[in-house]
């Protein structure tokens, strides 16, 4: 049996690509909810022109540091598996070799600002590739992140003392360690689709038709939905 685990730089050609970038709606409500701030800053107390000023700069650092989470944010589907994180230098994104996913698995989930209750502890999981705005998502069962991410994978696997092929010889396919990872963006079909066709390609002929699936039955997430 062959090694579920990749390096990024061995995830083959690159087929698709998104960022979780927000909508034309948000843009708006980031516009709406500035004004407000500049008004209400100018109608408090001693406020005036300094304290619109304030309100708005204090508020668009609060909307750029969501936004920018998503500028750097990146959702990649590779020939033999997904890479997620963020692509700044020196960061080393997740891999999630096909070999690992379920494609099964595949969903489309909507109102996906609810969703970090069910999948990550607060709504802060490394599984969880959303910005603070994302009202869809798409997602797999896939390795574990702490396998999935090579620099983890390595301090976990030397604190054991063992290899990665010892350590995936004792663990069937089946009972492979998996998780749900979700990723956040404004129009799901492009990257379901685009899983869909990798998995396909990378030998899982099960998946044929799982985007169709997916998009005909999303999961609609609610604010306390019990943990799955």
């Amino acid at each position: 049996m062959s090694s579920p685990f990749l390096e990024p730089g061995h995830a083959g050609a690159r087929r698709f690509a998104v960022r979780p970038l927000p909508g034309p709606r948000i843009l708006l409500l980031v516009v709406l909810t500035v004004v407000a701030a500049a008004l209400l800053g100018f109608a408090i107390p001693d406020g005036g022109v300094s304290g619109a000023v304030s309100c708005a700069v204090g508020l668009l650092i609060v909307h750029g540091g969501m936004i920018g989470a998503g500028l750097i944010e990146q959702h990649r589907v590779h020939d033999r598996g997904l890479l997620l994180g963020p692509t700044v230098a020196g960061t080393t994104p997740f891999v999630i070799p096909w070999s690992t996913v379920d494609p099964s698995s595949l969903q489309v989930h909507r109102r996906a600002n609810f969703i970090g209750g069910r999948y990550g502890p607060n709504g802060l999981s490394s599984n969880l590739r959303m910005a603070a705005y994302s009202t869809s998502a798409v997602s797999v069962t896939g390795l574990l992140p702490q396998l999935a991410s090579p620099r983890r994978r390595k301090k976990l696997l030397g604190r054991l003392g063992i290899t990665s092929t010892a350590l995936w010889g004792e663990v069937p396919l089946p009972e492979a360690p998996t998780v749900r990872w979700l990723m956040g963006v404004r129009d799901p079909e492009p990257l379901a689709r685009a899983v869909e066709a990798a998995l396909v390609a990378a030998g899982h002929p099960a998946a044929q038709g799982a985007a169709d699936r997916a998009l005909a039955h999303p999961v609609r997430e609610q604010r306390q939905s019990p943990r799955t």
